[in-house]
């Protein structure tokens, strides 16, 4: 229980540097990828002015319980899954495992941005639908305008139904985005599907596609 300890701290500190530290203790398809998107959610939030502060662990039965210093609110991790090696490979966040709720993007496209990272989660405590990601300026020119968003998100299901941001929760930068520079985005959807097309389209009348990304759920460990 001492490594779920670790995890729990990280977590609950919301330190990007902390979850990086600890890859060496998960294994599986599932906990790296987690760790890296909470690691990825954290210096975002940190960039935008609202970085982690120490919050509190403690025991209870089954797991553990970490309690939040900033935004508030608890949130219970048990039923912790090990491999042969000792290596955490899933847990339960309140009740909820973290593999069936987590998908990664792949096939990258893009005709302004190229994605370095991307991340789908369905939020056990919003029930809504949070991706994180990061992407670089590829286009050769500056993106967007002063003091508007540079990129709108939008989620496309597999049914083909378009799932609008929520501006309101969701983190994007912007305008403009120089050439070169990367920008990493928290986008909240309303909806419990998080597989599909995550797709950044220009904040523009055309609504250009500036990059695109394949979102596919982890497999199970």
């Amino acid at each position: 229980m001492a490594t779920a300890r670790l995890i729990a701290q990280a977590l609950v500190d919301e330190s990007y540097t902390k979850l990086l530290s600890l890859q060496g203790v998960v294994a599986g398809p599932v906990m790296p990828s987690y760790l890296q998107m909470e690691a990825l959610w954290d210096e975002i939030d940190a960039a935008a002015g609202s970085p982690g502060q120490p919050g509190m662990v403690r025991s209870i039965a089954g797991g553990l319980q970490i309690c939040y210093a900033k935004q508030g609110g608890c949130e219970s991790l048990t039923d912790f899954h090990w491999d042969s090696a000792g290596r955490i490979t899933d847990f339960e966040a309140d009740g909820l495992l973290i593999s069936p709720r987590l998908a990664v993007g792949g096939s990258y496209s893009g005709s302004a941005l190229t994605f370095t990272s991307v991340y789908s989660y369905l939020d056990s405590v919003t029930g809504e639908v949070d991706v994180v990601f990061e992407a670089r300026n590829t286009s050769g020119h500056a993106l967007g305008s002063a003091k508007q968003p540079t990129f709108l998100p939008v989620l496309v299901t597999a049914a083909g139904a378009q799932v609008p941001y929520d501006t309101a929760a969701s983190i994007v930068t912007d305008g403009p985005l120089a050439p070169g520079t990367v920008t990493g985005g928290l986008a909240v959807f309303d909806t419990k599907t998080f597989t599909g097309q995550f797709v950044l389209r220009a904040n523009t009348a055309d609504g250009q596609t500036l990059a695109a990304a394949t979102l596919r759920k982890v497999p199970a460990p």
